[in-house]
């Protein structure tokens, strides 16, 4: 093989594996996108999430509370896969009765990984415009602890 042929694929190999994200730093940023790393509960001034059971886990309900400030109203949202790709799923919130709370029940489907890391992508419609809420979830198959 000449040299011109080696040298064009060497630099092919190398701009696809430069191209390549580490899945580890994907899901610690997609974790921290609201200042949460693997959270269950996130309370701040605005903002209160919550999940029901704090372990979920797959083929099991999953509740999530969210109390928003009560101008605040989350859109259709999405479950989406981060540790390996299953898709996503569609998210819809209910009123509660009180003012500003939300909540959904949901299932995941199960997975060869004992951990699953999953990403809640929750569109708001606020007085200011449209804003984005990203809540990391994670599901366990059995009791498997970190």
């Amino acid at each position: 093989m000449n040299i011109w042929l080696r040298g064009m694929i060497t630099v092919l190999i190398l701009t696809y594996l430069g191209g390549c994200s580490d899945p580890a730093t994907e899901r610690q940023q997609a974790s921290q996108m609201n200042g949460l790393d693997n959270a269950t509960d996130m309370d701040t001034a605005a903002v209160k999430f919550s999940i029901t059971p704090a372990r979920p886990q797959p083929e099991q309900p999953i509740s999530i509370q969210l109390t928003l400030p009560a101008d605040w109203q989350p859109q259709a949202s999405q479950l989406v896969a981060i540790t390996m790709y299953m898709g996503s799923l569609p998210v819809v919130w209910e009123a509660d009765d009180s003012a500003g709370v939300w909540h959904t029940t949901f299932q995941v489907g199960a997975c060869a990984e004992p951990q699953m890391e999953w990403q809640l992508r929750v569109p708001l419609q606020t007085p200011h415009g449209q804003e984005f809420l990203f809540f990391p979830l994670i599901t366990y198959i059995g009791d498997v602890y970190e």
